[in-house]
């Protein structure tokens, strides 16, 4: 079984299915996939192999959904280019041509419930089962050698491999590195609990949004700004789509109480209200910093929907992406942001996801299936092995890229003298 029902879980789902055969089910926290939620993402090269290796008809209903980037240009926050580079060189042989560009893998915007709705019907369609209404409580492993989970609605399922998707805040990997750090010493308990991996609050909080009928630009651009001391990303989601990030330095309100990070209630989608409201707000400080307007102001003056969001990392990274039953091998294994929450700065947060899942469902393949096609478990600790020694270097090096671009992008924005250094 799958446990969250994201964009990872869903590709995870199609994966296995498409290279095993088998079918798992997925279990949701949400009550729907509903329309108009949340903002805009990119879709790369990488990400998108593994969805052609699932189904290149639902590769081209993606593009077909998205919109595909041309450029990337790096810009001053008053609208003046400091370079460009053609996106397109990332994609791989040219054998196709969707909304005027001929790339077969070309990087693409996508509304994020776009891409979902997308995936959800190709599951519909492989017959896999999705429920609903499904949140995580806790898991537990009897001495049958199962995994069970237990949800908030009192129910429970049973599986032999539980596949963890359920986001940055998994409360999957939560319960199961409390189990690994639990101790009846006292001392040492406190002194493995200030070990155990926590997620942490960046310091750096970002609100996107998306804005219609603005004439989207053909490519991504990052503008910094010295005056507001921010940057951002544009990027179009459809022909007459814009979606745009402003990341800012927002320092953690704490709970005197216990020291934590209580700004989670300050992150979420907004309204339309509050979105329009505070973008526009947003506008008019740019405008007077002298902000670019038909090129930056725009968007969000006509912003439609906006989400803000707190950017957050695991601390200290996982050395595992798996937990063991109690018959000691691999129960439950993390994909996606539970296994890495991700700081998408370069739009890897969901890719590496979908890395995972295409990656895991081949090992699955070569390894635990006998040979009537049927799950067999007996190689599973290799099998893990071997996804853990991919997956886990290739991760790191890609979020430590991530952060170290997102500190020199802030960097620029509050030191002139480094901005022109990093310029040149």
């Amino acid at each position: 079984m799958i446990a969250g029902g994201g964009i990872v879980g869903l590709v995870m789902a199609l994966a296995i299915e498409k290279h095993t055969g088998l079918q798992a089910e997925i279990y949701e926290q949400a009550h729907s996939y509903d329309d108009e939620v949340g903002a805009g993402m990119g879709m790369y090269a990488n990400g998108l192999r593994v969805i052609r290796d699932i189904s290149p008809d639902l590769l081209e209903e993606l593009q077909a959904n998205g919109y595909p980037y041309q450029y990337r240009r790096w810009e001053r926050h008053d609208g003046t280019l400091v370079t460009e580079c053609d996106e397109r060189a990332l994609g791989e042989k040219e054998t196709e041509t969707i909304h005027g560009v001929s790339c077969e893998l070309q990087t693409l915007g996508i509304r994020r419930w776009k891409l979902q709705q997308a995936l959800h019907k190709a599951v519909a369609k492989a017959g896999v089962s999705v429920y609903f209404n499904k949140k995580v409580e806790t898991v537990k492993t009897p001495e049958n050698g199962m995994t069970e989970v237990v949800f908030t609605d009192g129910s429970s399922r049973q599986t032999q491999l539980l596949i963890a998707a359920d986001g940055g805040r998994s409360a999957i990997r939560t319960c199961q590195l409390q189990k690994m750090f639990n101790s009846n010493d006292p001392a040492a308990e406190k002194k493995e609990d200030e070990q155990m991996p926590k997620l942490d609050y960046t310091g750096v909080t970002c609100i996107m949004g998306v804005a219609e009928n603005i004439a989207s630009r053909r490519g991504i651009t990052f503008p910094v700004a010295n005056t507001t001391q921010c940057h951002g990303a544009f990027y179009p989601t459809a022909p007459t789509e814009q979606c745009f990030q402003f990341h800012f330095p927002v320092p953690a309100k704490k709970n005197d109480e216990t020291g934590s990070c209580t700004q989670d209630s300050c992150w979420g989608n907004l309204s339309q209200k509050v979105s329009r409201d505070e973008c526009g707000k947003l506008a008019e400080i740019l405008e007077a910093d002298g902000w670019d307007e038909e090129k930056f102001l725009r968007p969000l003056r006509n912003v439609t929907n906006a989400v803000r969001v707190g950017f957050c990392k695991l601390s200290p990274s996982l050395e595992k992406w798996s937990f063991p039953n109690a018959h000691g091998r691999p129960g439950t294994i993390l994909v996606g942001d539970a296994a890495h929450p991700p700081v998408p700065y370069i739009g890897q947060g969901a890719q590496q996801g979908i890395e995972d899942a295409g990656t895991l469902a081949l090992l699955l393949k070569k390894f635990c299936l006998d040979d009537q096609g049927n799950l067999d478990l007996q190689n599973l600790d290799y099998a893990v092995t071997v996804y853990e020694s991919i997956r886990i270097p290739r991760v790191r090096e890609i979020l430590d890229n991530c952060h170290s671009w997102g500190n020199m992008q802030l960097k620029r924005a509050q030191n002139a003298a480094y901005n022109i250094v990093k310029e040149e």
